[in-house]
């Protein structure tokens, strides 16, 4: 995904890739299509990093939810599926509204 559509600077993006990839939780590869383009994957240290994440998520979550009924459980999970997908849009459309010289202007000041 593009850093424009997460509301980042690639530059920001270029250098938290390179931490990730010192510390050995990603990898770069080149692209199926364009050997110049990149993909990013986890490596085995990257995709235990991510189960970890999730079990203290896990711990932290059950608790808090513990009291609640399953029809609200079912209503949450409705609306944290239907986030990603809004945020999304949102923020593509919000993009497209966006003066596309912004940064170029800012440099000239």
């Amino acid at each position: 995904m593009p850093a424009a559509r997460l509301s980042v600077e690639a530059s920001h993006v270029t250098r938290q890739l390179r931490q990730w990839e010192r510390t050995g939780h990603v990898t770069r590869v080149p692209g199926p299509d364009d050997r110049r383009a990149q993909r990013v994957q986890l490596t085995e240290t990257g995709l235990d990093a991510v189960h970890r994440i999730q079990e203290v998520s896990r711990r932290g979550t059950e608790p808090a939810l513990s009291a609640w009924s399953p029809g609200e459980l079912r209503q949450l999970a409705l609306f944290l599926h239907r986030l990603p997908d809004d945020f999304v849009a949102h923020t593509g459309s919000a993009l497209e509204c966006r003066p596309a010289a912004r940064h170029s202007r800012e440099r000239k000041k």
